[in-house]
This record gives C-alpha cells, structure tokens and sequence, in this order.
C-alpha cells in the first residue's frame, strides 16, 4: 500500500512539472509572437519613415510659355535638364546640330538629331536611328542605405521617349525630365545638338 501511496505521489508530481512545463512553453511561445509582431512593425514603420524622407525634388516645373534652351552634349549619357514635367502634359521639343558618334570616323559624321540609320546593338531604342535625339522622366521611388559602409542605392521608375529634331512628346511620367540622344556607348561622340523645348499649352 505505501508503494502505491508514493507512485502515486510521483507521477502526481510528474504531472505537476510537465503542467508548469507546458505552461511555461505556451507562455513563451506568446511572447515570441508579440515580439516577432512589434519588429516586424517597427521594421514596417521604419520602411514606411525612409519612404517618407526621400529628399524632394526641388527643381522647377516647366511652366506654360517658358521657353528653355539647352546644350545636349553627345558624349555624355544624359543631360539634365534642371526641370520637372508632370505626366500628361505635352512639351514641344525643337533641336538643331550635328554630331560625330565615333570620333575619326567618317561613317558617323556628320549625325543631325533625326540620327544615322545605322542598326546596332548599341541604342536604347533599336526601331529609331541610333545618334537621335531622346528624353527620358525619372521618377525617385527610395533609397537603400547599406548600415556597413553607408552607401546609398537608389531605387528609380524611368521611361524613354524618342523626339528626334521636332517632335511633340506626351510625358509618360511626372519626375525629373533628361534629354540624350539614342546610343549606349557615347565617350567616343563629339559635339552637341542645341534643342529649345517648351510646354505645349494650345491655343
């Protein structure tokens, strides 16, 4: 009788330990989940504040009747230039030069803004010449900092459009406006086309 009397107490005992196990466990499980669910929103709320602070773009909007001149220079990738435009709005573009897109070579010389029609592999817009002249809206979406070496990456929405010597373009985009011209490889161009481009207001 006394052996059964202090099983008994044992595997009472054992049943109280294996409740304030399980207890412990369920308690420890909520936590987990509490504290997975505060990083996940501080982590939320911290991408949401970095969304937030993207600096502003404080270049001007292209306003009705501003006529602006600019040098596009055709060994550079793309010129900015120093405007916004909002998308919808229709900016008349008018460009006149010529341009050299392999130095010493005879074959690409002289290039106007309608371009050469030579097809390459090397222009963004492989149905227009290559040498033409294009614009491109860039929009700024975020900026990623890496904590180690503080380098930014900078997340942009970006869409082209060929102008050529005279065109009317729709904006396909509101952001920051850049004008180049349809060619990849551009170090080995020479000159620049003299482009005027204003917002079409109608009459």
């Amino acid at each position: 009788m006394s052996d059964r009397i202090q099983w008994s107490r044992k595997m009472t005992g054992i049943k109280f330990v294996l409740i304030v196990m399980a207890f412990w466990i369920c308690l420890s499980s909520m936590d987990w989940n509490l504290f997975s669910q505060d990083v996940q929103e501080k982590q939320e709320t911290e991408e949401y504040q970095e969304i937030q602070a993207l600096p502003e773009d404080t270049s001007p909007l292209l306003a009705p009747r501003q006529a602006v001149r600019l040098s596009v220079f055709s060994n550079e990738s793309w010129t900015d230039t120093g405007y916004r435009v909002l998308a919808g709005q229709e900016i008349q573009f008018q460009t006149s030069g010529v341009i050299s897109l392999q130095k010493y070579n005879p074959i690409a010389f002289p290039c106007g803004p309608d371009g050469l029609p030579i097809p390459t592999v090397q222009q963004a817009f492989h149905d227009e010449n290559i040498g033409a002249l294009i614009g491109k809206v860039v929009l700024l979406v975020a900026i990623e900092v890496d904590e180690e070496t503080g380098e930014e990456t900078r997340f942009e929405e970006e869409m082209l459009f060929y102008i050529g010597a005279r065109n009317k373009v729709t904006m396909p985009l509101s952001g920051h406006l850049y004008l180049g011209i349809n060619e990849l490889i551009v170090v080995d161009n020479v000159g620049i086309f003299n482009t005027l481009f204003f917002l079409d207001i109608g009459l």
